[in-house]
């Protein structure tokens, strides 16, 4: 009979703590995204994408204000348990702290490879309003941890599975802290057979259109499960972490400025309109004139266009010319110039509207680009809350690796090969070994590589 070490890790979502208002929808979109989970489960809730939001949203609403909205749990399952029986153990295992009354909902990952695990929301309420478990208790986290060892370990015997788990020891320390949110995350041991590693996260660029019903079939969302104890897989899930909180604020640093760009570009069109409007004013008695002028004009000549009167010159010199012939000159010199005043107007007219077209151009070229960059983040994360949540998330991720590995650990697994220079540099400069960060950047620049 084998025995293996299994982890449960427990956090809750609280009302008036969490950073946006329906932060629970938000995780249920993320832990039941098509590209992680391979099968969903819900008892006494939807389990539907959208449904399930909306579910979460409107109890959400009747939730004091203090008020736990969802508990949260990460499971490991042991990897000879198959899928369809992993789904009767953890139905089991909801059914049995929930007493038959509790709504819950689960979402199997991993178990297209190693590292099987299950994504839990609870909701620590029967059927007459009132706790369930008391998962709000002190030492509700300890009692959780031992429940989900003796369900778990019945029904592998029931099953006919020679494996069984031990939950991670330590039950009297962990009450002290109990139901302590940064406690209760701290991460717990895996199946030393499992290595918990960030979920892929594919490039904004390969993003491709989404049907709306296939919404939660996005990639390149943060999950938050993978935290262990080994230290080579939480800074490599770490440095995943980082590149997706990298690529989020790229995203979202694209959106502020084209929509940054298309205010400016329409301020700027707004003066230029101005600017023309009062130059066409301004203006508009030179083409006035220009066009009086031209009409006197035609009043001095022939209808061949010649100008009345008669003009006598000898060798280019004027020596004669009757009193018509030189009023119509005079006219025609006029008309002339203003001819070429208004041609000036008519120039800078048309570049008035040409830079009006260009910056119209721009604009919208601007706003298509905001509307572009934010779709992709919707399309991945959902709305402005959920992207929020979503940032919010992998800071919490990435801040509990910190935590948890030491510089000690980190280090020994560089020099060992086990992790690249890239990812133990990200680890340092994540976790704020400055010092060490500093050695490390002076030894890479020397072509050291490795030799600390």
């Amino acid at each position: 009979m084998a025995t293996v070490t299994a982890f449960l890790k427990h956090s809750n979502i609280g009302k008036a703590k969490q950073a946006e208002p329906y932060t629970a929808a938000a995780h249920a979109r993320y832990i039941t995204r098509k590209n992680a989970a391979s099968i969903i489960y819900s008892e006494r809730m939807p389990r539907q994408y959208h449904a399930v939001q909306r579910f979460l949203n409107a109890h959400e609403d009747t939730v004091r204000k203090n008020g736990r909205v969802i508990e949260k749990f990460i499971i490991s399952v042991p990897h000879d348990i198959s899928e369809a029986d992993a789904v009767n153990v953890l139905r089991r295992f909801g059914n049995r702290i929930g007493k038959g009354e509790a709504p819950f909902l689960f979402a199997l990952h991993g178990f297209d490879g190693r590292n099987h695990h299950a994504h839990f929301i609870f909701i620590d309420k029967g059927e007459d309003g009132k706790r369930v478990f008391g998962l709000s208790e002190r030492g509700s986290t300890a009692k959780l941890k031992l429940a989900w060892e003796e369900v778990a370990n019945g029904a592998f015997e029931d099953l006919g599975y020679e494996v069984r788990v031990k939950v991670h020891e330590g039950y009297q320390e962990e009450q002290v802290a109990d139901n302590d949110n940064r406690a209760e995350d701290a991460p717990l041991n895996p199946d030393s057979e499992m290595e918990l590693a960030a979920d892929s996260a594919d490039s904004l660029a390969e993003i491709q259109q989404l049907e709306d019903d296939d919404v939660d079939d996005e990639i390149g969302k943060v999950d938050l499960a993978n935290i262990g104890v080994d230290p080579v897989a939480n800074i490599k899930f770490m440095h995943s972490q980082v590149a997706e909180r990298e690529m989020l604020q790229t995203a979202r640093a694209r959106v502020e400025q084209a929509r940054n760009a298309y205010v400016a570009l329409r301020n700027q069109r707004e003066r230029v309109a101005q600017d023309a409007g009062d130059f066409y004013q301004d203006s508009l008695p030179t083409l006035m004139a220009s066009h009086e002028a031209n009409r006197q004009l035609a009043e001095h000549q022939t209808p061949t266009g010649e100008l009345k009167g008669f003009g006598l010159s000898v060798f280019g010199l004027s020596v004669f010319k009757t009193k018509t012939r030189k009023q119509a000159e005079q006219v025609k010199a006029r008309a002339r110039n203003l001819e070429l005043a208004a041609n000036q107007v008519e120039y800078t007219r048309k570049a008035y509207d040409q830079r009006l077209l260009h910056l119209d151009s721009q604009a919208s070229q601007a706003e298509q680009d905001a509307h572009a960059h934010q779709a992709v983040l919707t399309r991945i994360y959902g709305a402005d809350e959920e992207i929020d949540a979503a940032e919010s998330y992998l800071k919490t991720t990435i801040e509990d690796v910190g935590l948890i590995v030491s510089l000690e650990d980190a280090m020994s697994a560089y020099l060992e090969g086990a992790i690249t220079p890239d990812e133990y540099r990200t680890f340092l400069l994540e976790a704020g070994y400055k010092a060490e960060l500093q050695l490390l950047d002076e030894h890479l620049s020397e072509g050291e590589g490795q030799s600390l």
